[in-house]
């Protein structure tokens, strides 16, 4: 009789007069044999993780408990992510591109500056929220906590006059919700275009609790409450019973991705794929055991007319079971025959079945597994590139993957948690000009900005032209001296051309080109506090006594400004209107131009001429406003 012993348990089987029958009911069990580091890695998903709240919910049983069971206990969820083979790099993604980019600040209406003193506070409160702890630091594990559980918790802290001094993350798993108690009246402030209107409104306000070290309670209250809660009891203020400072629960914001339907809580936007979230896993486990076997699949031998050699049983069970360290190699298995006679030898046949031997040369559940990870991953909504699966992709479906998952998938999620932002925190610290932005995903073509740099150098100032080349570049170059510009006041060069050998283009009269001078001595400008009253054909009276200073480069706002002056003076522009006096301070602004500034503004004024800033356009110009 032999008896094979495995996984699960089996019957025994003997061989009668060549046939074989199961004989008693006789079931032996061995122990799961599995390799050590194997057996740590599958022991740790598999353990089941205690709820610390789980005799504290309320149910219909237990009626005076307060706290809400979440659908979901969170340290699970959390230690899907943690195992499961493709979930936690969805969930990395999430937090890279959503969170990982950056703020900057924005006016808070369009059309007008930030202020400097908001702007200055702003930038000093969200470079360090909390100590030793930044923005993007927050940010990113409130969005891994956000897509793995489904929702977070923000920490708001203030001080004894009731300022918001900084924030912090709470750990999910620690938190519960308490039940909604009785409605209370209560005032809310709210903005109807510029005016701020009061409004008493019913609400029933939110508690929540921390389980502290499995027996302490620490009790919190939403952010925006009117009451204060007693960090120790969970009891709210009433006017006989005010809390003390020292015992006030601070504020926490709740952040989450899909509301349940059943409880105040969130899920995760995978939550619908938790079969291929398991089942993958699962998959993944069958194959370590597979593999941990020596690849050897399961089999049943069959033994007719004979019995095995002494000790040659105890051994093809050592094979199979695993314990064997060579591994994929021949068994010679010794057998006698049971029947016959003397005269003539009985016939022994042996038989071996297995089962899933086509498995033996790659793991199992391949398909499976392929199939698991789509489904998780359109969970997300994520390009197969942002898994790092690259290999089917160009520069143009690349672009358009990341162009996609930005409008559809990672902007929304910003916007979002900047509106929030915006009007909880921001709004809490008093900034009335600014608003908090999250920066988008910025996909740079080196080639169309060296492009866009080279067409724009003429109307930016050098500093800032430098500046992006510089960035665009990864080069570090410094701006030189310029030499002393070699040309008459007011870039006036002598010439002969005429209008009229540059066919199809006429100058107004304004502009016809006078006899040309010899130079002349710039005049210097008025001092800034000076009141004199210019009109045209005035000429400023240089003053020995003022000093010169050096003179900064335009912008090339300033530029586009003085040359749309020029323009309305000479009728190149109907729709504005010039002032004598400013005719004669933009003549006056003209001629301090140098060299550089002067050759941008030619070209300004040939586009408003001509439609065109062709060079020889621009040469005639020049020779023309002499």
């Amino acid at each position: 009789m032999l008896t094979l012993k495995g996984d699960t348990p089996t019957l025994p089987i003997k061989v009668v007069k060549g046939e074989v029958v199961k004989a008693e009911p006789k079931i032996t069990f061995i122990q799961k044999v599995i390799k050590s580091e194997t057996f740590l890695v599958m022991a740790h998903s598999a353990v089941e993780l205690e709820d610390e709240f789980s005799n504290l919910y309320y149910t219909a049983a237990n009626q005076s408990n307060l706290f809400l069971q979440p659908p979901f206990e969170p340290n699970v969820l959390m230690n899907m992510v943690q195992t499961n083979n493709v979930l936690n790099q969805c969930v990395e993604a999430m937090e890279v591109n959503i969170d990982g980019t950056g703020h900057e600040f924005v006016p808070a209406e369009e059309g007008k500056t930030i202020d400097k003193t908001e702007e200055k506070a702003a930038l000093a409160f969200f470079k360090e929220p909390y100590p030793n702890v930044s923005m993007t630091a927050i940010r990113r594990k409130l969005r891994r906590q956000m897509e793995s559980v489904g929702y977070a918790w923000i920490e708001v802290l203030r001080n004894m006059a009731d300022e918001v001094v900084g924030i912090r993350n709470v750990e999910t798993a620690h938190i519960r919700m308490v039940k909604l108690d009785a409605p209370i009246q209560v005032k809310k402030k709210i903005m109807r275009g510029d005016t701020e209107v009061e409004l008493t409104l019913w609400e029933r306000e939110r508690r929540y609790a921390q389980r502290v070290a499995l027996k302490q309670l620490v009790y919190y209250r939403e952010f925006g409450t009117t009451r204060q809660v007693n960090r120790d009891t969970g009891e709210w203020e009433t006017p006989e019973k005010a809390v003390p400072a020292e015992s006030r629960g601070t504020e926490l914001l709740c952040l989450g991705i899909h509301p349940d339907t059943a409880t105040p809580y969130y899920l995760p936007r995978w939550i619908n794929q938790l079969p291929s979230v398991v089942g993958s896993r699962n998959a993944e486990e069958q194959n370590l055991q597979f593999l941990d076997a020596g690849g050897l699949p399961p089999a049943i031998v069959f033994i007719q007319g004979g019995t095995l050699v002494k000790d040659t049983s105890d051994q093809l069970r050592m094979y199979l079971s695993g314990l064997n360290k060579n591994k994929n190699r021949a068994v010679v298995v010794e057998v006698q025959s049971s029947s016959g006679s003397l005269d003539s030898a009985g016939k022994v046949d042996v038989k071996v079945e297995r089962f899933g031997s086509a498995q033996s040369q790659d793991a199992m559940y391949m398909k499976y597994d392929v199939s698991t990870e789509e489904h998780v991953r359109v969970g997300f909504r994520l390009p197969p590139l942002f898994l790092g699966k690259a290999q089917d992709y160009n520069f143009a479906t690349a672009q358009t993957a990341y162009m996609v998952a930005e409008a559809q998938v990672f902007l929304p999620e910003r916007t979002e948690f900047d509106e929030m932002l915006n009007k909880t925190i921001i709004k809490e610290l008093g900034f009335k000009t600014l608003l908090f932005k999250s920066k988008p995903i910025t996909l740079k073509d080196v080639a169309t900005q060296l492009k866009g740099l080279e067409l724009s150098k003429d109307v930016v100032t050098r500093e800032s032209y430098l500046k992006e080349l510089n960035t665009v570049a990864g080069m570090v170059l410094e701006i030189a001296e310029l030499p002393a510009p070699n040309v008459a006041p007011g870039g006036v060069k002598p010439t002969t051309q005429s209008v009229d050998e540059i066919p199809g283009h006429k100058l107004p009269a304004s502009m016809k080109p006078p006899a040309f001078t010899a130079p002349q001595d710039d005049p210097e400008p008025a001092p800034p506090d000076s009141h004199v009253i210019l009109k045209p054909g005035d000429k400023l009276v240089k003053k020995p006594q003022l000093k010169l200073v050096p003179k900064e480069r335009k912008s090339a706002i300033e530029l586009i400004e003085l040359a749309q002056d020029y323009a309305a003076s000479q009728g190149l522009i109907q729709k504005r209107d010039v002032s004598p006096e400013r005719q004669v301070i933009t003549e006056e602004a003209v001629r301090g131009l140098d060299e550089a500034e002067l050759h941008a503004f030619n070209r300004l004024i040939a586009t408003y001429a001509f439609g065109d800033d062709d060079p020889d356009l621009v040469t005639l110009v020049a020779n023309t406003r002499g």
